[in-house]
């Protein structure tokens, strides 16, 4: 919710919000950046400069929170989080990465290609990115990337974020059973990720996880777009090999179509790898050249505190 204030704050709306408590680091980037906010629920300091003309509502708000209620006695206009990116961030364009791991990781170095390669996409992805971008950007392009939330959208909307986004282009990770206080089977859980794939128009794209191939086979016969596959066998049409992971990050081989590209990440973690390859095979797939794709993996500095390096000189 952080990273939408900010977002908005930079477009010039005037921005305000609440929560339980508030502390480093997002403190800090929403004093630096002048946001306006204030631990604990108070009417009279969200009705200070009038009523607000919108309304944000997370998951945090309970039936008897004091904003919520005003908001509801008043009719002042409100939204879920989702409701508001899908209004104001998802463009004819829309990217979505999702999965029930790697998602934020995938979205944020898919923003990254894309921003290095003058595609200029509005974003949002969780988490606070070490290449210096905010979580969140509105820009005029006609592309956006979003990382694609499977749990629910609002106390009022059980269904999962990334329903909101109108995807023509899905990045699928992976479908492990997670958040059974939502879906409490995991059929209901598999339904969610079979909603979305079936979302994405017969002119749209989907990359997918040769994890998610093997396990649910029948999901991969549900896209009625192109569909193009990722993962470790020469059988996926990115296949990466020769992983080798060091103290000074990760070196690998992305195979596809006959051509090897070598990759070195500083990123640590030989699951970046795939994550690497279900983005490199998406932003190829979108028109950009594989010598320009391996740049903007080499220099990619992932979300803070996800195996982020922290000392070095013989201490890591």
């Amino acid at each position: 919710m952080s990273a939408l204030a900010l977002a908005f704050h930079k477009k010039g709306y005037k921005v305000t919000g609440s929560d339980k408590g508030f502390y480093p680091p997002v403190s800090t980037y929403l004093k630096d950046a002048g946001v306006e906010y204030y631990p604990g629920w108070h009417v009279d300091k969200m009705t200070k400069d009038g009523d607000p003309d919108l309304i944000v509502v997370g998951n945090v708000a309970g039936s008897k929170n004091p904003e919520w209620v005003y908001v509801q006695e008043n009719n002042i206009p409100y939204k879920s989080y989702p409701e508001v990116i899908a209004d104001f961030f998802v463009k004819q364009n829309s990217i979505v990465c999702t999965g029930t791991y790697g998602k934020s990781t995938s979205t944020s170095l898919l923003t990254w290609i894309l921003k290095e390669n003058k595609f200029d996409p509005s974003y949002m992805f969780g988490g606070i990115s070490l290449n210096d971008m905010p979580a969140a950007r509105l820009t005029d392009s006609k592309y956006s990337i979003l990382e694609g939330d499977e749990y629910k959208s609002a106390r009022w909307d059980m269904r999962p974020k990334f329903a909101h986004y109108s995807p023509t282009h899905l990045l699928l990770t992976s479908v492990v059973w997670d958040h059974a206080d939502v879906y409490p089977t995991e059929q209901s859980y598999i339904d969610a990720f079979t909603s979305l794939l079936k979302s994405v128009p017969d002119d749209g794209l989907v990359v997918l996880s040769a994890k998610v191939v093997h396990d649910l086979p029948d999901l991969v016969d549900l896209a009625t777009c192109k569909l193009v596959t990722y993962g470790k066998t020469d059988d996926n049409d990115y296949q990466y090999t020769n992983v080798k992971t060091t103290t000074n990050g990760v070196d690998f081989d992305i195979i596809h179509d006959g051509e090897i590209y070598y990759i070195h990440t500083d990123e640590l973690g030989d699951y970046m790898a795939d994550n690497m390859t279900g983005c490199f095979a998406l932003a190829h797939q979108m028109g950009i050249k594989p010598k320009k794709i391996i740049k903007s993996l080499q220099s990619f500095q992932n979300i803070r505190r996800r195996l982020e390096k922290r000392f070095s000189d013989g201490v890591t």
